[in-house]
Parts: structure tokens; sequence; C-alpha cells
């Protein structure tokens, strides 16, 4: 279990296939700076991302939660 309150560690997002530098910029300014923050997104927050960046159907088409959930096994 991931305790909420630890402080989040920056993760190499440029490891997530399909990510790119200006994405993860974005990202970045949004305080999404980890694997385990995307993960968690919801389906909601995905949206607004996709929509704000223009990047509509990236989280799904380059499977990013997975990729991300598959490099924090990764790093365990």
């Amino acid at each position: 279990m991931v305790d909420d309150d630890a402080p989040i560690t920056p993760d190499d997002l440029s490891m997530i296939r399909g990510m790119d530098p200006y994405t993860i910029k974005r990202l970045k300014e949004k305080e999404i700076i980890s694997y385990t923050q995307i993960v968690r997104l919801s389906s909601t927050e995905i949206d607004a991302i996709e929509e704000e960046f223009d990047i509509p159907g990236c989280f799904n088409r380059f499977s990013w939660q997975y990729q991300a959930q598959q490099l924090m096994t990764e790093e365990e």
C-alpha cells in the first residue's frame, strides 16, 4: 500500500512510450511527476488532461496508465 502522505518522488516519465517532452512538461506544470500519480488518475481527470493538452485518446492509445503501472512494478 502506498502512503498518501509520503512525499512524491519524481519518476522519469520519458520511460513511458508515446509521452513526448512537451506532454511531460505540461504534466509537471500540473504537478504530475510520478508513475503513481499517472496510475491513480481517474477517467474524468484523464479526459480533462487530454482535452487541455489537445492529445485526444493518448492515454488509452499508448496505454500510459498500464505502462506507468509496469514501470512501478519494475522499481520494486
